[in-house]
């Protein structure tokens, strides 16, 4: 499983980058992603792409798989053609085929994988996770359900889709190796992605991974294997960044690398001497290097290596800020780059041999080693030698001799800590004998040719027979040494910790073969670390460190020491096992790793020390120290193994909390008084050791603690001094709390008013103790904008008194402060009189007086101070001096002079000064009709102004009024806010033909005098006899037109009624009906049998259904004859859709109802 770190941003661009990838070229690619400024918008949609009857569907199909994994399933067919669907299933007939096959011979496997698809499909769909990348400096957010992740990742793993077939084609084609068939290819890498696909199912449905860590697990199977197009067409596989900052040093390596192949070779291979020699530290004052270097790290190379990386950062999707700080932490871990290995093929065999150290064991095979690895250095070294090639052969021979000298040291080792008798010495010392003979002989020959390298084929030569005889004797020793390496999974100990990590370890540990077999191996007694062992151990070590020797610990001595404790405390012999030499040795091995931890190593070194976490550390600490005292012993062999990698449980509270007497109790203190640096160096140890009582632990234990530890280095963070502060006096007193205010680093605590702001509002926290951080931080670069100042100003009295707030404001240049926007201004202004006394107001108020300019820069912020009722008479008329010199600079847009307009006469502005600020912006500012008729209502409008308005907008009158609704509206304004001569110039200047409409024009000549006068009334009735055909565009305004007030000469309805084609506008019964229906007298009986002519022919086709007849059939007689009922009878009596919807009662009634017109043409 891999180690994919769910909330690295790195991580999560990657995922929500190929998530969107996939969607688009394999899945369903409808809305999903939202666009943002800040990093905490909600996306704009959670819609499933997995259907409900799609989930179903897959649910019934996967457990009639876990039921017989050859059923056929015929039971229903998905209900969509979605591609989840047929990616899901192709999979799982995947598994049917191979089903004799490993791993999918395994029924329980099986189906452990079958109801892992199901809880991603059915529960996991409504799970969703957010995936954030940057598209243009902007964060997107993804959001997607585990399962349609699920079906993504099968479509592209088992690529049934041709296109993608087609990809994976090509792209396995372009780096077939020779003697390799595609078609062979092709099929091992289909196996493969399916076999990955099955085994990272099986392990997560063992797994308590949260959601977000299931999907990115998926989705990493993708990583080097999906076919990923490139801009040149090709194919190459798709890359997920796991880690910016390794990402980064190895596109950095890349490219130096690139950059330097470009290079003369003598340049060329100058430089790779010395960057070898300088990275391996042989030569770490090397001139050439250290300007390289300093150059490489300059604000010129980070500038080009930041344009290199940018295009690979958008693409992937990389916070730019992230990117940024990335690239400057990339850059100044230079120093750890090894020269790139593609510069030259020796580079990695010159690495190798550098890297090599010298053994301080006193044999003669050791000595003869290390004189030929000084003297291969030196030729290394010598800048007289133009070419490594030539040295190759004495090189490669070397690594040779060197692995075998290393398996000689591995074998060391592992007898050194093992309790089993070495059978293996007669052919270890042959195989010794044989390398002390090789490495003289190498020896030798560099000597002889390290003035010209033209004899390197008599090396070939020469060593080709030495080869031989050194293999053989290295094949005997390996056939004596099995037993011993049998003994020792020596792989599985080395890579123990590596391999673990907080989620997986209680997974590995319960079903992980080899992790079972390591404890049964720890079990035995040859393998137990045995008080001889141990002592010998330390001997060497002591020897070591009295003669000045390098003392040299393998991985494999670290982790045999620690999991010799891991799994032997809990057992009922572990007396036996933790004895003294052991603590003694688990003491300090735990001591040496926290000081790898905690000094600063290179890159590479701090990998190897964060494999063992920080917990499991301190726990095991705390063991070795108090394991002589019995309650402690006790209450250790009650935790579980994997408990010791968390702080689920604090081992040392614990142990402290199962002490019964204060005998015991101080047994405890006094065993760890003197490691509790090491201790209570992980985050919240320190305040979580505080929380017990008095009893437990006294307040003069606590006042031991807080001398002996570093506290600067140890409460890092506000959570770790908030955590402290936040106890109960009787568990920290205010003795305590300033003892801890003068030893930590208080500035590095407080970079910002944000924490300043948490801090200042910790409960128990006294006003002595406030005084106190606000010294000892720079507030000027604490508090850097009007926000952060209302931040801590808005405190109440309380928290932070008006003598903090003086003094703030007297370490503070406020003129700095605020500077910022008049939104922040606002908000700073209006603190009460509680949290800003007028003194400091009015002082506050002189800063921002001579700032206005820059802090107003639009018209709504200007609404927002004059707003602020804290502002005085004449500091109100400070904001109002400035602001009608600069209007026309401030309102923007349409929407701030209106806002303005609207809040005028609350704030008393003279709306002259407004009026001419836009004057000339008027045509713009005027979007639609609502503009206009708001405009128009504000009674400080003159008449001039409204004709300059009218007269600005002429050219736009059409798109302002842009229907007959507000050429209504418009018309409704009384004539104050509307005269009469404005009214006659819109109806000139707008398309009065496209406006008009039976509706419209009513509402219209409805208004009357004095809204409309008579010759407004006759230009609007010219324009309507010329548009009179489309006045009525359906059967709705024809209705309105009739059936509404007579406001128009009876003449003008006849002549528009004759003008309307009523067969285009009569569509429907319900339309008809509509029409029969009008009462109004000005329809006359001749225009009702006009209606009833356009439809008679066609009745058939116009009505129907039932509820259509039924209404037409409730009209009137004098609607609807009787004579006209029995026609449209005849004319749907045989149109099921009609009669079908109509009940007997209902047949019945219309039969009786016509039965007397025609009782044999009406029978059922």
């Amino acid at each position: 499983m891999p180690d994919y770190d769910t909330h690295n941003p790195a991580a999560q661009a990657s995922a929500g980058w190929l998530i969107l990838l996939l969607r688009n070229e394999l899945g369903d690619a409808g809305p999903t992603v939202e666009s943002q400024n800040t990093s905490n918008t909600t996306p704009n949609t959670n819609e499933e792409r997995l259907t409900k009857d799609d989930k179903e569907y897959l649910c019934a199909f996967l457990n009639a798989k876990i039921t017989n994994i050859n059923s056929s399933f015929i039971e229903g067919q998905p209900v969509t053609t979605s591609p989840y669907i047929s990616s899901i299933v192709a999979f799982v007939d995947y598994i049917e085929h191979h089903q004799t096959e490993s791993p999918f011979n395994d029924p329980t496997a099986r189906n452990a994988v079958f109801s892992e698809m199901i809880n991603m499909i059915n529960s996991g769909c409504d799970q969703w996770t957010k995936n954030g990348f940057y598209v243009d400096g902007k964060k997107t957010i993804v959001d997607a359900s585990l399962g349609e992740t699920l079906g993504l990742v099968c479509s592209a793993l088992h690529g049934e889709d041709v296109l993608l077939k087609q990809r994976y084609h090509f792209m396995i084609e372009a780096n077939l190796q020779p003697n390799e068939t595609l078609e062979t290819r092709l099929v091992s890498e289909h196996n493969s992605r399916m076999l990955s696909l099955f085994n990272c199912l099986k392990n997560l449905s063992a797994d308590r991974k949260c959601t977000a860590g299931r999907q990115h697990d998926l989705l990493n199977l993708l990583n080097g294997v999906y076919p990923e197009v490139q801009k040149d067409g090709t194919y190459k596989p798709i890359l997920l960044i796991e880690n910016i900052t390794d990402f980064i040093v190895s596109k950095l390596s890349a490219y130096l690398s690139s950059m330097m192949k470009k290079w003369p070779e003598p340049l060329r291979v100058g430089l790779m001497r010395n960057w070898a020699l300088y990275a391996t530290g042989h030569d770490d004052d090397n001139q050439p290097m250290k300007v390289l270097m300093k150059k490489l790290k300059s604000k010129e190379s980070i500038e080009k290596i930041s344009a290199h990386l940018e295009e690979i950062s958008e693409h992937y999707g990389l916070s730019p800020e992230n990117v940024a700080v990335t690239i400057s932490q990339a850059v100044a871990a230079i120093d750890d780059l090894d020269p790139p290995n593609d510069l030259s093929p020796i580079v990695p065999c010159v690495m190798q041999i550098l890297r090599t150290v010298k053994d301080d064991e006193p044999s003669s095979y050791c000595n003869a080693r290390n004189a030929a690895r000084e003297k291969l250095i030196a030729l290394l070294k010598n800048p007289n030698i133009k070419s490594f090639e030539k040295l190759e052969p004495m090189l490669q021979y070397f690594i040779e001799a060197e692995m075998l000298y290393q398996s000689v040291k591995k074998h060391h080792t592992m007898s050194t800590l093992i309790e089993e008798e070495d059978n293996s010495s007669k052919a270890l010392e042959s195989l010794k004998v044989q390398l002390e003979f090789s490495f003289k002989q190498l020896l030798e020959l560099s000597k002889k040719l390290a003035g010209s390298l033209d004899g390197s084929s008599l090396v070939v030569e020469i060593f080709k027979h030495q080869r031989t005889d050194l293999q053989t004797a290295y094949s005997r020793f390996v056939e004596t040494k099995k037993t011993l390496e049998n003994l020792i999974p020596y792989e599985l100990v080395c890579n123990f910790f590596a391999m673990m990590n907080v989620h997986q370890f209680l997974n590995y540990r319960q079903q992980d073969a080899q992790i079972d077999y390591l404890k049964q191996l720890l079990q035995k007694k040859s393998f137990k670390l045995s008080d001889r062992v141990l002592k010998s151990f330390i001997a060497k070590v002591l020897t070591a460190q009295d003669t000045g020797a390098i003392v040299e610990i393998t991985p494999y001595e670290i982790n045999r020491i620690l999991l010799h404790g891991l799994f032997t405390y809990y057992q009922q012999d572990a007396e036996e096992a933790w004895t003294l030499p052991y603590k003694t040795v688990l003491l300090e091995t735990i001591t040496w790793l926290i000081a790898q931890k905690q000094s600063h190593t290179t890159h590479n070194e701090q990998k190897f020390v964060e494999n063992y976490p920080d917990y499991l550390l301190t726990n095991l600490l705390v063991m070795a120290l108090t394991w002589d005292i019995p309650c402690c012993r006790a209450q250790q062999k009650t935790v579980a193994i994997s408990n010791l990698f968390y702080n689920f449980d604090n081992l040392l509270n614990a142990l402290f909390n199962c002490a019964q007497t204060k005998q015991e109790r101080d047994a405890i203190f006094n065993a760890i008084e003197n490691h509790l640096n090491l201790i209570l160096r992980t985050k919240l140890s320190l305040s979580t050791l505080f929380t017990l009582d008095n009893n437990h632990l006294s307040e003069a234990q606590r006042d031991i603690i807080l001398e002996r530890t570093n506290l600067k280095t140890l409460i890092k963070d506000l959570e770790e001094m908030g955590a402290l502060f936040r106890l109960d006096l009787n568990k920290l007193s205010e003795k305590q709390r300033s003892t801890i205010l003068l030893s930590i680093d208080l500035p590095t605590l407080i970079p910002t008013a944000i924490e300043l702001n948490h801090i200042l509002q910790l409960k128990y926290l006294s006003n002595q103790q406030k005084a106190l951080i606000l010294q000892a931080i720079n507030l000027q670069d604490v508090i850097k904008n009007e926000q952060q100042f209302f931040w801590l100003f808005q405190l109440d009295e309380i928290t932070l008194p008006f003598e903090h707030r003086n003094m703030i404001l007297s370490k503070l240049n406020i003129s700095d402060v605020i500077n910022n926007d008049g939104l922040e201004l606002v908000e700073l202004l209006c603190l009460n009189t509680s949290q800003v006394s007028e003194e400091q107001f009015n002082s506050i108020w002189q800063t921002i007086k001579v700032k206005l300019n820059t802090l107003i820069t639009n018209s709504n912020q200007l609404i927002d101070i004059l707003e602020v009722q804290r502002l005085s008479p004449a500091q109100r008329s400070d904001v109002w001096n400035f602001a009608k010199n600069n209007l026309k600079r401030l309102i923007h847009n349409s929407e701030q002079f209106f806002h303005l307009l609207y809040n005028m006469d609350s704030l008393n502005l003279p709306w002259n000064f407004i009026y001419a600020a836009v004057e000339d912006r008027l045509s713009t500012f005027i979007l639609n009709t609502h503009n206009l008729v708001t405009l128009f209502k504000c009674p400080r409008v003159s008449d001039t102004q409204r004709k300059q308005v009218l007269k600005a907008l002429q050219s736009r009158l059409n798109t302002v009024i842009e229907n007959k609704y507000d050429l209504v509206r418009i018309f409704k304004l009384n004539t104050t806010q509307l005269p009469s001569e404005e009214r006659t110039f819109i109806l000139q200047e707008v398309n009065l033909k496209s406006l008009l409409s039976g509706n419209s024009l009513l509402d219209l000549c409805e208004l009357g005098e004095p809204r409309l006068s008579t010759r407004q009334r006759d230009l609007i009735l010219t324009v309507a006899m010329e548009a009179k055909q489309t006045i009525i565009k359906n059967a709705m305004d024809l209705w309105n037109f009739l059936n509404g007030k007579r406001v128009l000469p009876q003449s003008m309805y006849d002549i528009i009624f004759e003008a309307t084609d009523l067969s285009a506008i009569i569509t429907s019964g319900y339309a008809l009906n509509l029409l029969l229906s009008i009462e109004n007298s000005g329809f006359s009986e001749q225009q009702r049998e006009k209606v009833w002519q356009s439809v008679e022919d066609r009745l058939n086709t116009l009505v129907l259904n039932a509820n259509e007849l039924r209404n037409l059939f409730k009209l009137n007689t004098m609607q609807l004859s009787q004579e006209k009922r029995a026609i449209i009878w005849r004319a749907v009596k045989d149109n099921k859709a009609v009669t079908d919807g109509l009940s007997e009662d209902e047949k019945n009634t219309f039969v009786k109802l016509i039965g007397s017109m025609s009782s044999s043409s009406l029978s059922l």
